[in-house]
Order: C-alpha cells, then sequence, then structure tokens
C-alpha cells in the first residue's frame, strides 16, 4: 500500500507546486511588471511567452542528461524553487523566482510522461490521474488557508507546508526507479498530437473549475458551500477518469462529439446563473475527467525512444493555455477582433475538437482499476467541511448606537500594493488600524486567476470580522464590496454604461442602521478609468444620481477616476451632493498613486442633510490607491 501511495506523491505535489509558481507568475507579470515597473500589456509578452517556451528544450535535456537526471532536473527545480520562493518577498526576486519555476515546471510534464513510457505499461493513469488529482489538492490547499497561496501568507505554517511537499517531492524523485537506457519512452504522431488539449484543459481548469469565487458568484451560494461544490467537481473529475479507464469502449467519436457540444453549452449557459450551473459544473468536470482519461490512454503508447514528438506537442499544450489566458485577460486592454465572452465556450469547442481526433481508431485495453486516486479524492471533499466547521459562524454586524459613522472608501487593486506583491493581510491590517465601521471597496476579487486567485471577499470579511456585500461587475468575480460592522437593512446593485469602453462598471448600494432615524444609504462605485473619457464618466454619473434621486442620508464614495477640476465632480455639486474632503479634510489630499502620489480621484461624498468631519487619507503602500476616511453624522 505505502509504495502504491507513494507513486502518486511525485505528480500530485509537483503539479500543486506548478499552480501555485503559476499563479505567482500571472500575477507578478500584470501587477508588477505592468503596474509596478510600468511596461504594457503588449510588453508582457516576451516575458509570458519566452518562459513558457523554455519546455521546448525537454529533449535536448533527456538527450544529454538522460531520463533520471532530466526528471531531478525538472521536478527538483520546482520543489528548490518554490521553497526559495516562500522564503523570498521581494516582487522583483518573486517574478524571477516564478518564471524560472514554472520553466521547471513545464519542463517537468514532458519529461515526466517520457518517464512514465519508459518505466511502466501503464504510464496512462498515473499522467492522467497524477494530473486531476493535483488539481484537487492544490485547490484543497487553497481553500484551508483561506483561498490564499501558501506564496502570500508570511510566518512559520506555510514555510514548514512548503518544506514538507518540497522534501516530498525530492524524497519520490530518488525513490523512482532508474529506467532502461533502450527503453521507448516516444509516443506515437496522433498521440503526441493529443497532448495539446492540455491547453484548453488547463484553461478551463484554472478560469472556471477550479474557482470557488465564480461558481458562488454564479450560483448565489455561500463561499464554503462554493468551495466543496468545486471539490465535488473533482471527485467526479477523478472518477470520469476512472470511468474512462474502466469502459475504453466507451472511447467512441460519437461520443467524443457529444461531449464537446456539453462541454461548449455548459461554458455558455454558465452565465445564465442559478442553482443549475453547479449542476452543470459537476457534470462538466465528469465529462472533462472522461476526456483526459482517453487523451491520456491516446499518448501513452511508447513507440521509440527519445522525446521529440512529446517534447514539442506538449509545450504547444501549454502555449496554447498561455494565449487563451493572455487573450482573455488582455481584452480588457485592448479590443480584440472577438469578444472576450467567446473565449471560455471556444476553448471548450477545441477541447472537444482534440476528443474528437484522440477517438478516431483508438484500440484502447481496459486499464486496471486505480481506486487509490478515487479514494485521495473523496478525502480531499472533507477539507472545505472541515474548514467550514472550524471557521465557525459568520460574522454579525453589532448593535447601532446612533452616534457618528467612520467610513471609508478604499480602492485594493486586488491586493497587489504599489511595489507589486500580493499581500492581503496588509489591506486587512490598514482597514483594522483605521477604525472605520462601513468599508467601500473596489477592484476586489473572487478567485480570479489574474488576481493571485484570492477571494478577498470572503477572506477579508472573516479575518476583519465584518459582515460583506459584493458585486460583480465585468466579471461575476471582479468588482465592488462594502464591508459594515453596522447592521445591513438592504442592499442591491446595477450596472453603468459602458459607451464603447472594455471594461463594464456598476455601482453597489446598501441601506445601514447607524440607530439614528432613518437608514444610510451608501452608494459604492469606481468609473471608467481612462483619464481623457470625461464623456464616458458623465454618462456613468448620469446613472448614479438619477438612482440617487436626491434621497436625503446618503453617501456616495468610491474611485471616480477624476480629479477635483474634472466636469464630472461638477456634476455631482450641481446634484447637491457636498464633498467631505473641502469641508473636514486635513493632511495630504492625493490618493493615487501611494508610491508617487499625483492625484485625487477617490472621494467621500454627501447629502446636504449630512455633516462629514475628520476626513484623511491614510498614507499606505498596501495598494496603488491611499484609503480615504471619514467621519460623517446629521448636520445640525
Amino acid at each position: 500500500m505505502a509504495d502504491r501511495l507513494r507513486q502518486w506523491v511525485l505528480p500530485i505535489l509537483v503539479v500543486t507546486m506548478g499552480m501555485q509558481l503559476l499563479r505567482l507568475f500571472i500575477g507578478s507579470l500584470t501587477w508588477y511588471l505592468r503596474d509596478t515597473v510600468g511596461l504594457s500589456a503588449v510588453s508582457l509578452t516576451p516575458y509570458a511567452f519566452g518562459t513558457f517556451l523554455v519546455a521546448l528544450l525537454a529533449p535536448l535535456i533527456w538527450r544529454l542528461a538522460g531520463p533520471r537526471r532530466a526528471l531531478w532536473i525538472s521536478a527538483g527545480g520546482v520543489a528548490v524553487l518554490r521553497l526559495v520562493e516562500q522564503i523570498v518577498t521581494d516582487p522583483g526576486i518573486d517574478l524571477w523566482l516564478s518564471m524560472a519555476g514554472i520553466a521547471a515546471f513545464l519542463l517537468y510534464l514532458p519529461t515526466f510522461l517520457g518517464y512514465l513510457r519508459a518505466t511502466t505499461t501503464d504510464a496512462a493513469p498515473r499522467w492522467a490521474y497524477g494530473f486531476a488529482l493535483g488539481l484537487t489538492f492544490d485547490t484543497a490547499l487553497r481553500g484551508a488557508f483561506g483561498s490564499l497561496d501558501l506564496t502570500w501568507i508570511p510566518g512559520a505554517v506555510p514555510l514548514l507546508v512548503t518544506v514538507l511537499i518540497s522534501a516530498a517531492v525530492l524524497w519520490a524523485v530518488w525513490k523512482e526507479p532508474v529506467p532502461d537506457p533502450e527503453a521507448r519512452s516516444e509516443t506515437t504522431r496522433s498521440g503526441a498530437i493529443a497532448l495539446i488539449a492540455m491547453g484548453p484543459f488547463l484553461a478551463l481548469q484554472l478560469l472556471i473549475f477550479q474557482s470557488p469565487g465564480l461558481l458562488g458568484e454564479l450560483s448565489g451560494i455561500g463561499s464554503y458551500a462554493a468551495f466543496l461544490v468545486v471539490m465535488i467537481g473533482n471527485l467526479l473529475m477523478v472518477v470520469g477518469i476512472y470511468y474512462g479507464f474502466a469502459r475504453p469502449d466507451t472511447f467512441r467519436a460519437s461520443l467524443a462529439l457529444a461531449a464537446g457540444v456539453y462541454l461548449v453549452l455548459a461554458i455558455i449557459s454558465a452565465n445564465l446563473a442559478g442553482y443549475a450551473v453547479l449542476l452543470t459544473a459537476a457534470v462538466s468536470q465528469f465529462v472533462l475527467g472522461w476526456g483526459w482519461a482517453m487523451l491520456s490512454l491516446r499518448a501513452a503508447p511508447a513507440e521509440r525512444t527519445g522525446l521529440t514528438r512529446t517534447g514539442f506537442m506538449l509545450p504547444l499544450g501549454t502555449l496554447l493555455f498561455l494565449l487563451l489566458v493572455f487573450a482573455f485577460y488582455l481584452s480588457l486592454d485592448i479590443a480584440l477582433p472577438f469578444p472576450r465572452t467567446a473565449i471560455p465556450p471556444a476553448t471548450a469547442g477545441l477541447f472537444g475538437l482534440l476528443l474528437l481526433f484522440a477517438a478516431r481508431g483508438l484500440q484502447a485495453p481496459t486499464a486496471a482499476g486505480k481506486a487509490i486516486p478515487v479514494w485521495v479524492a473523496g478525502v480531499l471533499v472533507g477539507v472545505p467541511l472541515a474548514v467550514w466547521i472550524l471557521a465557525g459562524p459568520a460574522p454579525a454586524p453589532e448593535p447601532p448606537t446612533g452616534a457618528p459613522v467612520r467610513v471609508m472608501t478604499y480602492n485594493l487593486h486586488s491586493a497587489f500594493g504599489s511595489l507589486g506583491r500580493h499581500d492581503p493581510e496588509a489591506i486587512a491590517q490598514v482597514i483594522e488600524d483605521s477604525g472605520a465601521q462601513v468599508v467601500a471597496l473596489q477592484e476586489i476579487t473572487r478567485d480570479r486567476l489574474l488576481d493571485g486567485a484570492s477571494d478577498l471577499v470572503t477572506w477579508l470579511s472573516r479575518r476583519l470580522d465584518m459582515p460583506i456585500v459584493f458585486s460583480g461587475t465585468e466579471e461575476p468575480h471582479w468588482g465592488n464590496a462594502i464591508l459594515s460592522s453596522l447592521p445591513i437593512l438592504a442592499q442591491g446593485s446595477g450596472e453603468l454604461p459602458r459607451d464603447g469602453t472594455l471594461l463594464g462598471r456598476g455601482y453597489l448600494w446598501v441601506e445601514i442602521d447607524t440607530g439614528a432615524g432613518d437608514p444610510l444609504l451608501l452608494i459604492n462605485t469606481h468609473l471608467h478609468q481612462i483619464v481623457e473619457d470625461h464623456d464616458v464618466r458623465l454618462l456613468q454619473l448620469a446613472v448614479l444620481i438619477d438612482f440617487w434621486g436626491g434621497r436625503p442620508n446618503t453617501v456616495l464614495l468610491g474611485d471616480l477616476n477624476a480629479e477635483p477640476d474634472a466636469p464630472e465632480i461638477a456634476l455631482l455639486e450641481e446634484a447637491g451632493l457636498i464633498d467631505s474632503w473641502p469641508e473636514s479634510g486635513s493632511g495630504p489630499e492625493l490618493t493615487w498613486n501611494s508610491a508617487d502620489l499625483q492625484k485625487r480621484i477617490d472621494y467621500i461624498w454627501h447629502s446636504r442633510d449630512l455633516r462629514g468631519s475628520q476626513a484623511e487619507t491614510i498614507q499606505t503602500l498596501a495598494s496603488d490607491h491611499l484609503p480615504v476616511v471619514a467621519q460623517i453624522a446629521v448636520a445640525p
């Protein structure tokens, strides 16, 4: 039993560390190189694709170093680089470590597959189950640490966990058998082509099916329930692999076509939301698992020595993953000739086409049953249940006292500080130290790959012990939120006009019981970001003013992306709102960029029946914006 368990340690843990490095890599490109260093989105291309192209060196390393040393270089490199990265906190060094770590991980994929062909006649199950269980364990580990990757969490416990995982990887490599130098390690041409499916498979997993925040927002269920749903989906993915290996007679072109069509329709229908999306996601994971088993069987046969075909086609698949993800997020900055919403269904369609290709003439023997992977996935489903129980009750509001309310507006920059490092704890400390009772947050995310895949909504609410409401704008899991220690009586949200712009904007409102008469209406918004596009913001503010309707006891706050002399600000003044800063502000008034203050674009406004006092900015590098706080009370 120990030896059977050992064979899963290497693929599961290397994939887990690879996913951690991948999220660090994507976050470092976006938030460090683009926002901190100042490169354009297009200028990131050489860094991104250059790193992924390193995987093409796998056949050369295999030939020069031999299979055993190639496995040490790749898998061992992932373990060592990930451990060093856990110790390092400098975002610049993190970028280069993530690039080196991703290069090692991408070298590992073809190396490990070739190694399996050379050392066993049962390569397909270990390859397919290992990758799926790696994704499963990775999500379970993130969920166990409150949705945060270990790399974002300082302290002894995350370091100890990383040390143990790294040591386990090195031990597992050491225990691997030495292959015969003449053993066949290369697959057929059709088997190599099937490996391209790695790209769409991984893209669908990381963009959709490993994101509890996204599925939670689409379905309307709580964060812990969404985590449980994702883990059940992972179990069904592993069951789908098991079913495929047990019933290879199902690997037919007709079923492959049906699977591809289903996945496309499932992705398209996901945006319709509702509880049905949970069933759709679960079935999709089973279908993806079944398809992954078929693709693995197609790629498993060993025809000759070497690694040339695998070392070209598998890196081509990972490059395809990068291209799909790059295009999906690049479309937020640059207008592409197709809508970004078409990319996920197209990804599912591409996976379906590769399934159809793999099914042609596939003569697959029945694989031996592998119960251990299913049991491992089943055990990991218990992680969200344990987290749910240990978390205790959800944060509850405090009784209102009727005293003035301290409010804050804070653009979180997805918790990436102005120096480029993802640090949710720094954000939490700023809010906690401010004493704010109601906090309007912008650029807050829930498990979005671009932003480090952290569920900041749930994490901040738990960390600060404050109830939270959230509303997505451009994507269901990116947008605005409001934390409140006072009771929230009502809530809602709305969209703002795009007028041809690329990034969707919206507003979120709550009615709060302050204990002083009528509820306080608080409107949180984040307007269009291009400086010159005053007309767009004027249209957006017109919608906000219309929603407000001149009601008393109102606070409008957020990132308006307009300076005090802009026409947008004049429109708010004409509508009858009062800027709390000229009324009572003290100290520096500029709010962006926190590392080199240049502009005031974050505001707290209120209706004329209210009075603002003690307005100030908080000097911090936790985000690229400074938070603004003010005391709001009924005017005498």
